[in-house]
């Protein structure tokens, strides 16, 4: 991982270390373990890995991680494939205007749940 790419992770775990989460899962790929290491630390918790996280594993596979660590409020890191995705989908239930649609590397979509359907999102571009 690269210097920028630690301290982006590092900002990033300083920014979510403050809400509810009760799992970190991750895509195998090392950049993406990496990412979130610094917020299970900051969380105290062990960083999973999943298949379906994995690049090109498709958007079914991240609902069912949604849907599966759901009650833990997790925290997903997966690639940029995967999230183009699921903003098409959010898109397409009006969930999100696709004038809202970012996916810059290092950005995080914050999802809300309402009866295990995502209800809202929310963008926090990638630290500087």
């Amino acid at each position: 991982m690269t210097r920028s790419g630690r301290r982006q992770a590092e900002e990033l775990a300083a920014r979510l270390k403050v809400e509810a989460i009760g799992a970190v899962v991750s895509s195998p790929y090392t950049r993406c373990v990496e990412t979130v290491e610094p917020l299970g630390q900051a969380l105290g918790l062990r960083v999973e890995t999943s298949d379906e996280l994995a690049e090109g594993a498709g958007v079914r596979g991240l609902r069912r991680m949604m849907e599966a660590y759901g009650v833990q409020n997790p925290a997903l890191c997966t690639h940029g494939d995967l999230v183009e995705e699921l903003l098409q989908y959010l898109v397409e239930r009006d969930i999100i205007a696709r004038s809202r649609v970012a996916n810059e590397k290092g950005g995080t979509w914050v999802l809300e749940f309402r009866a295990r359907e995502i209800s809202g999102a929310t963008y926090l571009p990638a630290p500087a």
